[in-house]
């Protein structure tokens, strides 16, 4: 009897590792499948988004005309941010000499990544800033614009807003799309807008590109003989308006 029992163990014993082996083929198996079985078309995804930034930087923002009077008896001044640095000999500092303007307009670059349209536009009406004397002749403010993205010197008969050149006596742009001073292609000072005109458009297209980024804005102050005397030094913004185009 305790034979037939120890047979009848030995067979379930057998059998069970047999079914076990088998299971093991099976699932040992079954996970070769799940290993080799080929990509069933899942994707990854890159994204990114390049924002619109339009920005300038003035990076020379003060045009200063200094402290002086006018020569007695010599009639209007005009004082150029785009100077000779030569001795203006009827603008005289206190001490009764000469003054000397330094060669210094604005200097606009544009750092943004995005073409822009350029305007600018007085903060503060000129009969306010500098008040008219007893003649009828208010002192007056006028701008223009020329390029500093060339190795030539910046001077009126150079370059403007668009242009790209490398020596004196290069063809400036004459693209419409980037005038200068609208309605001229002549290089002149065009009188800037007041608070309450419509704003100067400068430039349609002020370029962002690194080889026509920067231009240069110069300022010319007209001022009659009687103009009155100011409180010390007075300002005047110039307001620089800015779009992408």
């Amino acid at each position: 009897m305790r034979e037939n029992n120890n047979n009848v163990l030995l067979i379930f014993a057998i059998i069970v590792a047999i079914v076990s082996a088998a299971a093991f083929f099976v699932i040992l198996n079954l996970n070769k499948a799940i290993l080799l079985a080929p990509a069933t078309g899942e994707e990854g995804t890159a994204r990114v988004e390049i924002i619109q930034n339009a920005r300038v930087n003035i990076t020379y923002d003060l045009i200063n005309f200094s402290s002086g009077y006018i020569n007695p008896g010599t009639g209007a001044l005009i004082l150029d941010s785009n100077g000779t640095d030569t001795p203006y000999a009827n603008w005289l500092n206190i001490n009764n000499n000469p003054i000397t303007l330094p060669d210094k307009g604005f200097v606009i670059e544009n750092i943004g990544n995005v073409n822009l349209d350029l305007d600018v536009q007085l903060e503060t009406a000129i009969n306010t800033w500098l008040p008219p004397g007893p003649s009828t002749s208010p002192a007056n403010l006028s701008y223009k614009v020329s390029n500093c993205d060339t190795t030539i010197p910046v001077v009126a008969t150079d370059a403007y807003c668009g242009y790209i050149g490398s020596a004196p006596g290069d063809v400036p742009d004459t693209d419409p799309s980037c005038t200068f001073n609208i309605g001229s292609t002549a290089r002149i000072y065009a009188p800037i807008a007041q608070p309450t005109q419509p704003i100067n458009q400068t430039c349609n297209t002020f370029f962002f590109q690194d080889t026509r980024d920067e231009i240069r804005l110069d300022l010319r102050l007209d001022l009659p003989q009687d103009i009155l005397p100011t409180a010390g030094p007075v300002n005047n913004r110039v307001i620089l308006d800015i779009d992408a185009v």
